[in-house]
Order: structure tokens, then C-alpha cells, then sequence
């Protein structure tokens, strides 16, 4: 990525209690990336990075990318029958196993080589940085490539947009290798020439430390979830802490009205909401500085992007979403119309609606949310189906259900794609049932989400075991345990006999 490795102009990273200038960054990134082209003998260009929020990440991602090679950015806690499912979809040349307990590289320890990859698929992938896994709603994940055009075009819109300068200090309190920090929390204030407040996310209860550590470094704009501002909610002294802040953002998961009432209370800030997703590196709209906040819209579209909302296109579960949601739009507006007309009215069910339309709907109607422009990704790796089914006719197309308004402010009304948000972090109910099912005992297991008042979901699991026994149940609780990633178990298990 020469267009951004070029421009480490940053002002300072403030991480674990020090402050790095770009003179202790540089010298880094050229050292790793000098070990890895020296050392590399897989015909494979992926590294996969498990990247806990850490700065030795930040000097990783662009090692990797000035050797030539392609981050693949990994939750630091995943187990090895997930990891397994990645190895062999894209065959990485290594794996770079971060020590976060120590600001320094054992190359011998944390820099892993792979043998030669056999059989990959011969794309070109000359112009691609990035590839991080999602998708996965048949079960199993696919590698969405995001370009150096994609991701600039993204972090260059988000720093005009979002009014960054190089006088700012950024915080995005939300894990490395999701695109939503790596794009507001790394490259946005890199590009700007921007300061930016690292903080560790193995867990939240380091929270009053989040708050100190604003206050103390001077952020001035910050970046998190939903659940997060709640507790930031509650820190005391919260007020002061934020005194230097002038932007808070949301994204990750849908915004409460009770979080971000609880937030105003507390901080006098209001919270602006934006949307993206990873296939589009990964933001799309934005309630902007300035902009009036509506709560339960998203914002309007970044301008390296345009949005149009399309009826549904052979997905059966899509159009019956959308077409609920319309219903429910237009009650809403048909009541509102009638209040202001002063006569009682109730309108009729769905014509014209998403369902009935082959171009983009108008204002107000429901659809499903398709996207269009520079920062939308090349495809996903070694699946030419899935890409063609998300890429359709030019525009990426979602599976989230929404409706534009007449000023462009985006609402998402549904989500039709068979995928739950845990802590900010997609499940994938097919996927996670899949691995469920290597389990010896596991006969059938459906994954349930409820809506959580913090946002995103609560899960919930119905386990049909083969010796339905006490011994059997907890067996199968350790086994899970071991071999799933935390956010990927259910809050709850039911348990049934085959």
C-alpha cells in the first residue's frame, strides 16, 4: 500500500502508558518487513495477523503490506478448529502471533512460516492489502479483498467528512482486526496526520481507564459500540473525562434511544451513528459533524459511495422482511398524515412495494440496501459465486433491509442475512452450528438471538444430544468451550434428548 506507507506522518500513538512517534514506528515496519521477504517461501501471499489492539499490530499491518504481502487480520482468541476452516481456504505463507505482553518482536517466537501453499486459486491479487474473513452465512467464512483503492477511498472520505485534522486525537475503542477500527482508529488518522489513543480491548473492565486515558490524552473524537458508550455512561466523572471531545460515533451494531440517552445525560454529547460493512471497507454513511441527529437513522452516504435501495432479488426471506417493514413505514407515515390533515385514515397494504420494483425504490419505500462505489471490495477469494451473487449489476448487494428518506438519511428496518451481532462481532448461526456439529453427541442444534437493550444479541442454543445425560451435557459444555471462540457461546443451552 505505497500511497499510505508513504504517508506515516502521523502525530503520536499513545498506547500502554507511552507515547510513539513515527521515529519508533518506521524503523519497526522496516525491520519486519525486511525478516518476512527474507524468509517467506510460500507461493501463498497471505499472512494471517492475530491482532490484539496492541501497537506492535499497527507496526505488523504495515510490515506485511511493505513486503508485498496481504494482512489477514485474526481474532487473537480463536480456536483452532475455527482457524483450521481459514488455513485451508487461503493457505497463509505465516502466521505473526502477537506477544501483547511485551513491546518488542521475538521474530523466533511470534513470526510463524508456513509450507508451500498447494493449489490456490490463481487470482490476481497484485492490488489487494487487506483480506478479512465474513460471509458466513452458508457456514462457512469467505475472504473479502479490500483493495489500496477501497481502503483509501474510505479513509480519505472519512477524514473529510468527519472534519479530522492533524491537531485531533482519535480513539476507537473497538478490536483491531474488525475494518471499523482499522479505518477510524489507524488509517484515518494517519492520513490526516492525526494522534491516536490505542487502548487494550481483551475485555471492558478496564473502562474507567478508557475514560482517564481520554481526559488525559486529549482525544477530541472517539469511535466505539453501543455497549461501550453505556458504560462509559456510568463512569464517574465521566463529564469531565470528555471535556476535550467534540465528536462521539457509533457503530458495530444498531444505536439504542436508552444508550444514547443515558450517554447525553451524562456527558452532554450526542452520539452519531454511522453504517458500513467489512465488503466495503467498511464505512457507508455517517451522521456527519454538523449534520442533525435523527435517532434510528444511520446518516447520509459517504460521497466515495452511493446507496440506492433495490427490491429483493431471489431471496423469498428478504422480500417478506421488507415488505413487513414498508407496512409498518407507511402505517407511520400514513397516521402522521392523517394527524396533520386532521382526518383518520389507515393505509393499505403493500403495492408498489419493494417486492414489485426492477430500479432503485424512491424515497420512503423498503428495500434492500445496496451499495456502489470506490470503496466496495474486489470479491471474495477463491468463491467466483459468492461474488457474483454479491456483486450484482455493479452494486454490492447488502442483505440488510432499509429505506432512504428524501434528504438521503438512511434507516435499516431488518436485516434479512442469517446473522446475529454479538459485542459488536457477527455470528453467523450457520456457521457456528456447523462447528457445533463436529461434536460427537450433537444430533441437531439450532442458534437463537434475542435483541440485547445494550445492542446487538443475546444467544441462546437448542442441543439435541444423543444420551441426553447430566454427564453428557457438561461434557459437551467443556467440549464447546475449548473448541469455540467466547463470543460465539450461548448465554443459555437447552437441552433435548434425540
Amino acid at each position: 500500500m505505497p500511497e499510505l506507507l508513504d504517508r506515516l506522518t502521523f502525530g503520536r500513538i499513545h498506547f500502554g502508558g507511552r507515547t510513539f512517534a513515527p521515529a519508533d514506528v518506521a524503523p519497526a515496519v522496516e525491520e519486519l518487513a525486511a525478516y518476512l521477504r527474507s524468509n517467506n517461501r510460500s507461493g501463498s501471499p497471505f499472512v494471517f495477523v492475530f491482532a490484539p489492539n496492541h501497537i506492535k499490530t499497527v507496526i505488523t499491518y504495515f510490515a506485511v503490506m511493505k513486503a508485498g504481502l496481504i494482512v489477514v487480520p485474526i481474532d487473537p482468541h480463536i480456536k483452532p478448529l475455527e482457524l483450521l476452516d481459514l488455513e485451508n481456504d487461503s493457505q497463509p505463507c505465516a502466521h505473526i502471533r502477537i506477544d501483547a505482553s511485551a513491546l518488542t518482536f521475538d521474530y523466533s517466537r511470534e513470526v510463524i512460516f508456513r509450507p508451500p501453499a498447494v493449489g490456490l486459486p490463481g487470482e490476481d491479487v497484485s492490488d489487494v492489502c487487506f483480506m478479512v474473513y465474513t460471509a458466513a452465512e452458508d457456514g462457512w467464512y469467505k475472504g473479502a479483498l479490500l483493495t489500496r483503492k477501497n481502503l483509501l477511498a474510505d479513509a480519505e472520505t472519512f477524514v473529510r467528512l468527519e472534519r479530522v485534522h492533524g491537531d485531533d486525537v482519535l480513539c476507537a475503542l473497538a478490536p483491531m482486526y474488525h475494518t471499523y477500527a482499522l479505518q477510524t482508529g489507524l488509517l484515518g488518522p494517519i492520513l490526516a496526520g492525526a494522534s491516536l489513543l490505542l487502548e487494550r480491548m481483551e475485555d471492558l473492565h478496564g473502562i474507567k481507564t478508557y475514560a482517564a486515558d481520554i481526559r488525559d490524552c486529549g482525544v477530541t473524537q472517539i469511535y466505539t459500540l453501543p455497549a461501550v458508550y453505556y458504560l462509559l455512561s456510568c463512569v464517574r466523572g465521566i463529564r469531565e473525562a470528555m471535556a476535550g471531545v467534540k465528536a462521539t460515533v457509533s457503530g458495530g451494531c444498531r444505536l439504542s434511544e436508552d444508550v444514547f440517552k443515558a450517554f447525553y445525560d451524562a456527558t452532554g454529547l450526542e452520539i452519531h451513528e454511522g453504517y458500513g460493512l467489512t465488503e466495503a471497507s467498511p464505512i457507508c454513511t455517517s451522521t456527519r459533524p454538523g449534520d442533525r441527529v435523527v435517532l434510528g437513522s444511520v446518516g447520509r452516504a459517504y460521497d466515495c459511495c452511493e446507496i440506492a435501495i433495490f427490491r429483493p432479488i431471489g431471496n423469498d426471506r428478504l422480500a417478506r422482511s421488507a415488505e413487513r417493514a414498508t407496512v409498518v413505514v407507511r402505517e407511520a407515515l400514513g397516521v402522521a398524515a392523517a394527524k396533520r390533515n386532521g382526518r383518520s385514515t389507515h393505509p393499505r397494504g403493500v403495492t408498489d412495494s419493494a417486492t414489485s420494483h426492477s430500479g432503485p425504490l424512491p424515497a420512503g419505500e423498503v428495500g434492500e440496501i445496496c451499495i456502489r462505489g470506490a470503496n466496495v471490495m474486489k470479491g471474495y477469494f477463491g468463491h467466483p459465486e459468492a461474488t457474483r451473487a454479491a456483486l450484482h449489476d455493479g452494486w454490492l448487494r447488502t442483505g440488510d433491509v432499509g429505506r432512504l428518506d428524501s434528504e438521503g438519511r438512511l434507516y435499516l428496518t431488518g436485516l434479512s442475512k442469517k446473522m446475529l451481532n454479538v459485542g459488536g462481532k457477527n455470528l453467523y448461526p450457520a456457521e457456528a452450528e456447523r462447528l457445533f456439529r463436529r461434536h460427537e453427541g450433537v444430533s441437531r442444534v439450532e442458534i437463537l438471538g434475542e435483541e440485547s437493550p445494550l445492542g446487538g444479541h443475546v444467544t441462546r442454543a437448542r442441543v439435541v444430544l444423543r444420551g441426553n445425560s447430566e454427564q453428557a451435557q457438561e461434557a459437551f459444555r467443556r467440549w464447546y468451550r475449548e473448541n469455540l471462540s467466547p463470543y460465539k457461546l450461548p448465554k443459555r443451552v437447552e437441552f433435548a434428548a434425540e
